[in-house]
């Protein structure tokens, strides 16, 4: 029995384009819930142009989830007033990541692959009623409800080309400077009223992007979660836990609906994955 005072859903589906050239899902995630108030969701993207990026970003969300879920109990992060610095978590953050990163090149060692060819981009957000913990390497989104307003949880890493970014096994952990900046880390203390995290295949839909201004006469990033999407999704997760739906139901249900519920879904090349959580009222 689901005793939990969120409702999660969370899947993964392959993007058209993929289907076309038989290429398998190169996104995955995990959740998993620390007890009724809180949990750990994680999202990974894996690299397209690298053909064993599906089993590194499975990989990389499911250690990922359980390394930043066991820190969180070890360090009892049951309050806004016990949680770490902001300096004391980014450190956290990139001490997991390497430590997933070190595992994945010994997997890729023993398996006779390049450990290169495990990337994808991570996203980890632990949650609870008054605060988020986010922390991530790559692109994506993230997003929360304060019950008034959607905010962004996170800016997502934009390199310097068009559609560039970095990754979890990018080369970038030797020199302690670039570690810093590539990885970033967020804490928010605020009332969380919902939670919503996503690779970029699904943020055309989720959130607002690439809006005109006027005056500039240029497009510009808001990063700013689209509130007409998520709100009615909120409202549906609740009622499928009002109705009784298991969790394999809901995530069922929300993975239908990353296939085919907006006109962007249906036409989407990439593949899409998002977690999103509303707690019950």
């Amino acid at each position: 029995m689901n005793t939990s005072n969120w409702t999660v859903a969370n899947a993964s589906v392959i993007g058209n384009l993929h289907i076309r050239e038989n290429i398998p899902c190169q996104d995955s995630s995990s959740h998993s819930n620390i007890d009724d108030n809180r949990g750990v969701a994680v999202v990974a993207d894996g690299a397209g142009s690298y053909s064993n990026s599906h089993i590194g970003s499975e990989e990389a969300a499911k250690r990922a989830c359980d390394y930043f879920k066991a820190i969180a109990i070890e360090k009892d992060w049951a309050s806004a007033e016990k949680l770490p610095t902001p300096q004391e978590w980014h450190k956290i953050s990139i001490d997991i990541f390497r430590k997933v990163k070190d595992e994945l090149t010994a997997l890729a060692e023993k398996r006779g692959i390049a450990p290169q060819s495990l990337s994808s981009t991570i996203i980890v957000t632990i949650y609870a009623p008054d605060y988020l913990l986010v922390s991530h390497i790559g692109d994506g989104r993230g997003g929360y409800s304060n019950g008034e307003k959607w905010k962004a949880s996170m800016l997502p890493y934009q390199g310097a080309e068009a559609n560039e970014t970095v990754f979890l096994m990018s080369q970038f952990w030797d020199v302690e400077e670039n570690v810093k900046q590539v990885v970033r880390a967020n804490v928010i203390k605020e009332n969380i009223g919902a939670f919503v995290l996503m690779t970029d295949g699904c943020e055309k839909s989720a959130f607002e992007m690439n809006i005109y201004n006027p005056e500039t006469e240029k497009y510009f990033d808001p990063n700013r979660p689209f509130d007409k999407f998520l709100n009615p999704n909120l409202k549906g997760l609740q009622a499928m836990r009002r109705d009784g739906k298991t969790q394999e139901d809901i995530n069922n249900l929300w993975k239908m609906f990353l296939e085919k519920g907006t006109k962007h879904f249906q036409t989407e090349i990439d593949d899409k994955t998002m977690i999103l959580g509303v707690r019950m009222s």
